[in-house]
């Protein structure tokens, strides 16, 4: 057995803290990060192949256009982003609008990949990322912070 495993637990270390409460607080952060990620893939499992169904009278047929990361010009950083249609254009009513807020940003980015993301730079800037770094596949994103 490790000797800091043979310390009395009613102890407490002066200068380190209690241990356990650290290690506790690292394994609940993985876990949180770890069900951020499997939501955003559920989310991204169940819309990758979703085509819009609005009615376009020009046509006489749905739209079709493929599902995206869009945003909105104004706004909370978190209110701005939903899933959308490719072939949306502001004011446009009808099509795809899923609203992202409950998602973790940088994993919806990463997951959706930049040919599938359609936000401003403004957005990118905030959150500190940049596409296609170096050594990473293409197509995915990294924070730089």
């Amino acid at each position: 057995m490790a000797e800091k495993h043979k310390i009395p637990h009613t102890e407490v270390d002066e200068v380190e803290g209690h241990d356990w409460a650290k290690e506790l607080y690292h394994q609940e952060m993985q876990q949180a990060t770890s069900d951020a990620f499997t939501k955003v893939m559920k989310f991204y499992e169940a819309h990758k192949d979703q085509r819009c169904d609005r009615y376009t009278i020009a046509t006489g047929h749905s739209c079709g256009g493929i599902t995206r990361i869009c945003a909105f010009n104004e706004g909370p950083l978190n209110a701005r982003l939903f899933l959308g249609c490719s072939r949306w254009k502001g004011r446009e009513s009808g099509h795809i609008c899923i609203p992202l807020t409950n998602y973790d940003i940088v994993s919806t980015l990463r997951v959706w990949g930049k040919d599938r993301v359609d936000v401003h730079e403004d957005i990118l800037e905030a959150l500190h990322f940049q596409w296609e770094v170096e050594g990473e596949t293409p197509g995915t994103c990294k924070s730089k912070k």
